[in-house]
């Protein structure tokens, strides 16, 4: 292998042919027509054979107002959905109870659902029946309680735990080229990153099962050529997500037609889930001279089954406060009168996600945490584990031990 240089460099991912998001089982719950309100469609994605699979119930009308019952099931292919419905007829419930007799199945035509994000999308469809080929698009209505939705395949990540690194094969196109997949996935979070080396300058796809999925360049240098592609989900600034399932599948490096480097990414034996240390930790972060008074509290916490972060902004200005945990934008604090002559905001993120509360997935302890006004940084600090912060504030009143109410 060839000795690093400083011109060594590191390509990142351009783009990909790749559908931007898979539909997971955040995606579950109820779909509507904003435009057309009275109509619409409830959805569950559910694991069949090892695979996500659609359930849709579409509750519409016909061309003379009788209510229309359609249902079918269909497989997930990145962000598209495409279901065989059956109408729903016969069914008739009397005081007596329901008699599912007469009760019939009809083959009524094909559904697809392709979504654009987590809240938008378009369902086309093609029957038989007077409806006929058509489209709108739809909204998201309801989300199933404690479920998150990025589009990428943490959503379905529940409890896994997989870390593992699998060195790719050489296929003979450059036979000093080298390469190797890391994968990392836990709960609410996934890493897909492939590093290679060696291989001459020029334009790759990389393949995941026969689907190109990303492409990235090996420049011109004076040292050793080195790559590297990454996919998150969530996805990071700059990163792109990883919308694909890895575990099981053949990965490949390629040139034009010709397979560089391969690999399937498989997880021998069992990892066990590393244990969770319980954190209890909060400080007062450090006031900028740009604001004259006020303080900003933040406290993590963190066991086997949950996580917390808490921002609390006390006596500044009433406003809007930019939230940035290692210059990454992550949510704003809201700041009001409490009606005591005092001012008061309070941001909270939970692992896993509550409805109202934004979802923490991202790192905590020992990142930068910066609160900004009106594009001014006016606190900020680290929060340690063995921290008890730091307040430039004369008084420190820790006396308010009211639980946050975020439930």
């Amino acid at each position: 292998m060839k000795k690093r240089t400083l011109a060594t460099a590191i390509a990142v991912a351009m783009s990909g042919p790749a559908s931007a998001i898979t539909v997971t089982g955040g995606f579950s719950g109820s779909w509507f027509d904003e435009e057309a309100p009275g109509q619409g469609l409830v959805l569950e994605i559910i694991e069949s054979n090892a695979e996500r699979q659609g359930v849709v119930y579409w509750f519409t009308f016909d061309s003379a107002g009788n209510p229309r019952w359609l249902v079918g099931t269909g497989p997930v292919s990145d962000g598209d959905i495409t279901f065989a419905l059956d109408e729903v007829q016969g069914g008739v419930l009397t005081p007596a109870g329901f008699n599912n007799d007469n009760v019939t199945l009809s083959p009524w035509g094909t559904l697809t659902l392709s979504f654009d994000s987590c809240s938008r999308g378009t369902a086309n469809w093609d029957s038989s029946s007077e409806l006929g080929a058509g489209s709108m698009p739809i909204s998201r209505l309801t989300q199933i309680r404690g479920s998150a939705c990025s589009g990428g395949i943490s959503d379905d990540s529940g409890n896994n735990f997989v870390d593992l690194e699998v060195a790719l094969r050489n296929r003979g196109l450059a036979p000093r080229a080298t390469g190797r997949v890391r994968y990392e996935e836990s709960a609410a979070s996934a890493r897909l990153e492939i590093k290679v080396e060696d291989l001459p300058t020029g334009t790759y796809a990389l393949h995941v099962e026969g689907i190109e999925r990303g492409t990235f360049r090996v420049p011109v240098t004076g040292g050793g050529n080195e790559a590297k592609l990454k996919f998150e989900s969530p996805a990071q600034t700059g990163e792109q997500l990883l919308s694909f399932d890895v575990l099981g599948r053949e990965l490949e490096v390629l040139s034009g037609s010709t397979v560089a480097l391969s690999a399937v990414v498989e997880q021998v034996g069992t990892i066990s889930r590393p244990s969770v240390v319980s954190v209890d930790v909060e400080g007062n972060l450090t006031r900028t001279m740009l604001l004259a008074e006020g303080r900003a509290e933040v406290q993590f916490e963190r066991d086997e089954t949950n996580s917390k972060f808490l921002v609390r902004l006390r006596d500044v200005p009433t406003g809007l406060y930019e939230i940035y945990l290692d210059e990454l934008f992550r949510g704003i604090v809201t700041v009001s009168d409490d009606g005591n002559g005092s001012t008061e905001g309070i941001l909270v993120f939970r692992d896993p996600a509550r409805p109202g509360v934004e979802l923490l997935d991202f790192e905590v302890l020992g990142a930068v945490i910066s609160i900004h006004s009106e594009g001014d940084e006016v606190f900020v600090g680290v929060l340690e584990e063995d921290s008890n912060g730091s307040d430039d504030s004369d008084d420190s009143d820790d006396s308010d031990d009211s639980d946050d109410s975020d439930d």
